[in-house]
């Protein structure tokens, strides 16, 4: 049914950072809603989408959670509300992508600025992201809130055990780069919508679905439940003893000391093979996108943006398209453009964000 997708991109989660994960009011005078025992998809009267897809895309859906369900034994008890949506309010024109609000009642999945599937081959694209994101669902009614290196770092394996993708591969190329984070560092990945699109981020899900794919390979399937009943409920927890309490359960179900389940978990992902050329271009991917996400001025955009009601959502098309070339810099998916003419681009959009903050602060925005 699925397409399979190479490396891990973690986009939906890359730019969540410029979103208020609130609840948002379905008018449904504007929206199709389109109901199942285990979905209810809000799609805009405005997107024509044709029958056959529509039920490609149910079906995906469908099998995406029979998945989840089936690693963790549990059926999700609250239906999963799907909305496509053009904006977030009080926000101007930040771009998002697609984020999940897990809950007792309901379980809603957002997807911004973006257009629904048009064939089966685009589905089987979105597929990943909707995997990832049901995941969290189904995590939220077993185990509460976990910590984003536990939460998230289980549905990207989860979505990569689907597509039999390798949990291992962009943990490598991270390595070789320099950047992959330790686990204190993980332990302590506080998962704040304000943070959540940055470079840092993006590093530390690849590296999340490494380590928990490594616990899953080391002691077996029932060691990711045991992990997870560990875990602390960030609902509930005290703040500043997560840290804590999540480096005693690694420890817990690893049955070693920190230091050491690091050591193990490093040297797995130091042996995985990878393309010697390969390798190269993906670490100029890493090199490209940390510049690229290096401006001082990205955050003031947002908040500027948003408190003078201004739209800058050319820049963030301009911002992501570059982003997009980046990530898949080193691929067959890449353009013919070289790391310093797609540097160069970058570092003449850094000027555009120095401009444009200005604008916004002295009220001369777009």
């Amino acid at each position: 049914m699925f397409r399979k997708v190479r490396l891990r991109l973690a986009l939906g989660a890359l730019v969540a950072a410029l979103l208020v994960i609130g609840a948002y009011p379905v008018r449904t005078s504007e929206v199709s809603v389109i109901s199942t025992d285990r979905f209810v998809l809000y799609i805009p009267r405005s997107v024509a989408v044709r029958p056959d897809v529509l039920d490609y895309m149910l079906s995906s859906m469908h099998k995406c959670l029979d998945f989840v369900e089936a690693f963790f034994a549990h059926s999700l008890r609250a239906r999963i509300c799907h909305l496509w949506e053009d904006a977030l309010p009080a926000l101007g024109d930040s771009p998002g992508s697609c984020i999940c609000k897990p809950g007792s009642e309901r379980h809603e999945v957002h997807e911004t600025f973006r257009t629904l599937p048009t064939n089966p081959s685009d589905v089987d694209v979105r597929a990943f992201t909707w995997i990832h994101e049901y995941t969290h669902c189904v995590l939220y009614e077993v185990f509460g809130a976990l910590p984003p290196l536990v939460d998230e770092g289980v549905a990207c394996m989860i979505a990569d055990d689907l597509f039999e993708r390798n949990s291992y591969a962009q943990a490598a190329i991270m390595l070789t780069a320099g950047e992959l984070p330790s686990l204190v560092a993980l332990a302590n990945w506080v998962n704040h919508a304000a943070r959540a699109w940055r470079f840092d981020a993006w590093v530390n899900y690849s590296a999340a679905a490494s380590l928990v794919s490594f616990i899953r390979d080391e002691y077996g399937r029932d060691a990711i439940i045991r992990m997870c009943e560990r875990m602390p409920d960030c609902r509930v927890a005290s703040w500043e003893c997560i840290l804590s309490m999540v480096m005693t359960a690694l420890e817990e179900t690893a049955g070693i000391k920190l230091d050491r389940l690091e050591a193990a978990w490093r040297q797995r992902i130091d042996s995985t093979e990878i393309d010697s050329q390969f390798r190269l271009g993906r670490v100029a991917a890493v090199r490209l996108l940390k510049h690229l996400h290096s401006s001082p001025d990205l955050d003031s955009l947002i908040f500027l943006s948003g408190r003078a009601g201004k739209s800058i959502g050319s820049f963030w098309n301009e911002f992501f398209g570059l982003q997009q070339m980046a990530a898949w810099f080193g691929t067959d998916r890449a353009g013919d453009m070289t790391e310093e003419e797609l540097r160069e681009q970058i570092d003449e959009l850094h000027v555009k964000a120095d401009k444009l903050r200005r604008a916004l602060l002295y009220g001369n925005g777009e």
